[in-house]
């Protein structure tokens, strides 16, 4: 089974590791194994926890965003529709 870990678990994994625990220690004490361990640090190359939830914040807000500009796009062509109907 794969597990899913949020941005935080990942930084705090990455942050453990270069404080100087082992690899095979931290990959058995979090459920991963040791070749996910680039994996993870390229997704969260030099993130602060923070920064992280920041990120995904925007991520969020950026998809809400597009999500609207959909609706906007297909309302504006149901109203031409409308008006060349009614031509």
């Amino acid at each position: 089974m794969r597990k899913q870990f949020d941005e935080a678990q990942v930084i705090g994994f990455l942050r453990e590791l270069d404080a100087g625990q082992t690899l095979q220690v931290l990959c058995r004490k979090h459920g991963f194994n040791d070749a996910s361990r680039g994996l993870l640090r390229r997704a969260c190359a030099g993130l602060r926890v923070s920064r992280a939830n920041h990120l995904r914040r925007l991520q969020l807000e950026n998809q809400r965003l597009k999500d609207l500009l959909h609706v906007q796009a297909q309302e504006r062509v149901r109203i031409r529709q409308a008006l060349r109907e009614q031509l």
